[in-house]
């Protein structure tokens, strides 16, 4: 079984874009998987939900990706080091496993993620998710 993980953006994604990513997982991945986060995200989308520099939009986006989590019962994964970014612990979790996809429309941790030969999903043209 497949693991693919989540990251912030991607899960911000349905309240910026109105596009139905969890769906859209489904039809990309043509192999057995489970949706997984790390605890770094859910502290992402807190901190975004709760933040007053933040737009209005993208709290309600945030809201709208924790809710999400909570209906999908996605699993959250617990990590042994306390990482500052969603990014180090999704780079963490995908390097020590290689049979995983990483979920994410961040441009920099999709080259890294690439060049240790992981896959990654993303949100198309605003309206459809392909694993690339």
């Amino acid at each position: 079984m497949v693991l693919v993980l989540l990251d912030t953006n991607f899960l911000l994604a349905p309240g910026q874009f109105k596009v139905d990513v969890f769906a859209g997982l489904e039809r990309a991945c043509e192999f057995s998987h489970e949706l997984a986060v790390p605890e770094a995200v859910i502290a992402e989308l807190s901190a975004l939900a709760a933040g007053e520099k933040v737009s209005l939009k993208d709290r309600r986006a945030a809201r709208l990706g924790l809710q999400l989590l909570k209906a999908r019962d996605v699993r959250v994964l617990k990590t042994r080091k306390v990482f500052k970014s969603a990014d180090k612990a999704l780079l963490e979790l995908a390097s020590a496993d290689k049979d995983v996809v990483v979920a994410t429309q961040d441009r920099e941790l999709k080259r890294r993620l690439k060049s240790i030969g992981v896959r990654v999903a993303l949100v198309r043209q605003k309206r459809y998710v392909m694993i690339d």
